[in-house]
């Protein structure tokens, strides 16, 4: 089997600028997910949460009440 060293050293710049690209093309995605996640907000589970929470705190006081009985 032969190699031929000088085909592989022409495909280097080639293959250099595909993995350039891939990453080009992940930042932008990553980027655009962050800026989706600020435009759009938290406020709706924040709002979910907040429910949420204030049942079990509902649920805890019930049974601190029931156990002074």
């Amino acid at each position: 089997m032969n190699i031929n060293v000088e085909m592989f050293l022409q495909t280097l710049p080639i293959m250099g600028k595909g993995m350039l690209y891939i990453f080009i093309v992940t930042l932008v995605i990553i980027l655009s997910i962050i800026v989706l996640n600020k435009v759009s907000g938290n406020k709706d589970n924040n709002k979910d949460n907040n429910k949420d929470n204030n049942k079990d705190n509902n649920k805890d006081n019930n049974t601190d009440t029931n156990t002074d009985n």
